[in-house]
């Protein structure tokens, strides 16, 4: 009985997702959990350190982030998944995976490269990096990102390729769980490790959650037949045609990585507190993103490429995390959330660049918004002397600028969208949400200040509870009123999601009687 249920269960994580709306279901649905879980991490870590301590750990990270954005953040969305997923549609299985292990090894083989000269020049490079820092900060700098660089980001270059080819095959379950596992590292890292090891507990937690992300990936990747060629296969034609691909791409995330460099650099010399309220305010912002745009960009590209061939007290007030902390993640969140709806709009919008085999019409916008973004970055802070949100104002302002731009583009390269479609809408759904913020603006001042005692807790929530059911509500009557077409697509989905239990009875008791199905 027992061996059977955990076939069937194995059965569930292996269906595939085979519409844009199911597999962004899936998605969202996981994305929201670990979402869930990097709130509750940033919560212990702000409960166990305090915010100096914390900005060495997440100054620790750029280093290793910058070498994993450059192997595999360009090859994976626009080179990988594309060219892969052709070979699929044209049944060449064969060359596909011929494709995969050449390009895996390629990653594996530059990122010992790269790990190698970094961990040799850790330590000028992190001065550079954080001029902020004093002596022995950056000692303990150092030190955690020549772990997190040799423990983390291997396990990561090879994980997230295994993830591009599960979403070639449309399986999107169990590459979303991924990061959740991810997360579910970190975090027992921070419960059973900071004791004994102090902020070095999290940073081996970093290393569990990576080699977790790619552990829980390897069984459904060979179980679709998937073997590895220990080859470097430069001269086969799809190795190049990802090269290709990804060359624009790469050189766009260099630029990038610029501009995240210079917001850690000028937020150091601010003091490495507003590190961790710069991090943590981006943290919260990524949380709508993750749902709703990146879903939707993950879901869509597989199948576009196969048709070519304010909760900020409630999360972070505790002890060690003060007011002044707590009071500038939340104006940092603020004006980070002006560009929410463009840096959601640009991850999808860019892949359908991607699905076109156009990787540079993107990365040349992106130059251009980065430039943007840097050149303000510098202003705002040391011209105009703002605090750390003056780099939330000048990422919404090249963000929206990217958007801009990429919609544009897009729209001449499929010869002219429907206007009023595109941009009615638009209007509709800014006018309610503009009213709804007024409408969340105005009882949750009262509230807070004649009603709810929100030093406590349990009262913060009650008052969270409350406006947002009051904003919900309005802004469900001006979507109705105003006619907005998306809320009652949204509307249609949410019934489909109510019957999801029967769905996984049925698709349980297909599976108990040898068939099997997509979800």
């Amino acid at each position: 009985m027992a061996k059977n249920i955990l076939k069937n269960i194995g059965k569930i994580f292996s269906l595939r997702q085979s519409s844009i709306l199911s597999a962004a279901f899936i998605i969202m649905m996981t994305v929201a959990f670990s979402r869930i879980l990097g709130l509750v991490r940033d919560r212990m870590l702000a409960a166990r350190f305090t915010p100096d301590e914390l900005g060495i750990y997440f100054a620790a990270f750029r280093l290793p982030n910058l070498v994993f954005e450059l192997l595999v953040m360009g090859a994976i969305s626009v080179a990988f998944i594309p060219v892969f997923t052709g070979l699929l549609s044209e049944n060449k299985k064969d060359q596909a995976f011929r494709l995969a292990s050449s390009v895996i090894n390629i990653g594996v083989l530059l990122f010992f490269l790269f790990a190698f000269f970094i961990f040799i020049f850790s330590l000028p490079v992190c001065r550079f990096i954080a001029p902020g820092f004093n002596d022995s900060q950056i000692l303990q700098m150092v030190a955690f990102t020549r772990i997190m660089l040799l423990a983390q980001v291997f396990p990561l270059v090879i994980g997230n390729f295994l993830t591009g080819i599960l979403q070639s095959y449309k399986h999107f379950l169990i590459p979303a769980l991924a990061p959740v596992l991810y997360n579910l590292g970190i975090i027992l890292g921070i419960i059973f490790l900071t004791p004994s090891l102090g902020l070095y507990g999290p940073v081996w937690g970093v290393v569990l959650g990576a080699v977790l992300f790619m552990v829980v990936q390897i069984p459904l990747v060979f179980s679709l037949g998937y073997r590895h060629f220990w080859q470097l296969n430069l001269y086969d034609a799809n190795v190049r045609e990802v090269g290709r691909l990804m060359l624009p791409r790469t050189f766009g995330l260099a630029i990038s990585q610029i501009d995240t460099t210079v917001d850690l650099i000028l937020s150091t010399l601010l003091g490495a507190r507003m590190v961790t309220v710069f991090q943590f305010a981006q943290h919260l912002q990524q949380v709508p993103i993750g749902l709703f745009g990146a879903t939707i960009a993950q879901a869509a590209l597989p199948t576009l490429a196969e048709v070519k061939a304010k909760k900020v007290r409630l999360v972070f007030g505790v002890s060690q995390f003060d007011w002044e902390a707590t009071v500038l993640t939340g104006k940092t969140l603020a004006f980070f959330a002006i560009s929410l709806f463009a840096q959601s709009l640009v991850q999808l919008i860019a892949r359908g660049f991607y699905a076109l085999y156009d990787s540079k019409t993107p990365v040349l916008i992106g130059v251009l918004s980065v430039a943007v973004n840097t050149i303000l970055s510098i202003y705002f802070i040391q011209v105009m002397k703002l605090p750390v949100w003056g780099l939330a104002i000048s990422t919404s302002i090249a963000s929206i600028i990217n958007l801009i731009f990429l919609l544009w583009f897009l729209d001449q390269k499929v010869a002219y969208f429907d206007r009023v479609r595109l941009i009615v809408p638009g209007v509709k759904i800014v006018v309610a949400s503009l009213i709804t913020g007024v409408c969340l603006y105005i009882p949750m001042k009262l509230l807070d200040q004649l009603v709810f005692d929100t030093t406590r807790t349990i009262n913060l929530i009650f008052l969270t509870g409350v406006v947002s059911f009051i904003g919900l509500s309005v802004y469900i009557f001006l979507a109705w009123f105003l006619e907005i077409d998306e809320v009652v697509t949204f509307y249609n989905l949410a019934k489909k999601i109510t019957r999801v239990p029967l769905s996984f009875i049925e698709t349980s008791q297909e599976m108990v009687n040898g068939t099997g199905g997509e979800v």
